[in-house]
């Protein structure tokens, strides 16, 4: 088990994030103790030093943990609306 963790913990995203050309927002809870707040602000800032797309916004969901889709699902469409044409 723990070198499955291990190997997990290690997982880098970086040159994915990098690739990214579309704008986006990450709906994130401030509570999520599995993928911390903190990952998606520097997520975020890995996407716009690309310079591929614009800045994205990260909406912080105050009292939400991972689950946010069932925790925060108003926002989280309130989000998915913002950016239908």
């Amino acid at each position: 088990m723990r070198d499955v963790l291990v190997k997990v913990l290690a997982e880098s995203y970086k040159a994915d994030l990098e690739l990214i050309s579309c704008p986006m927002e990450l709906v994130w809870g401030d509570q999520d103790s599995v993928v911390p707040l903190q990952l998606a602000l520097k997520a975020a800032e890995l996407i716009k030093a690309s310079g591929r797309a614009p800045a994205p916004v990260v909406t912080c969901c105050k009292g939400v943990g991972h689950l946010l889709p069932l925790e925060a699902p108003l926002e989280l469409r309130s989000a998915i609306d913002r950016h239908r044409p």
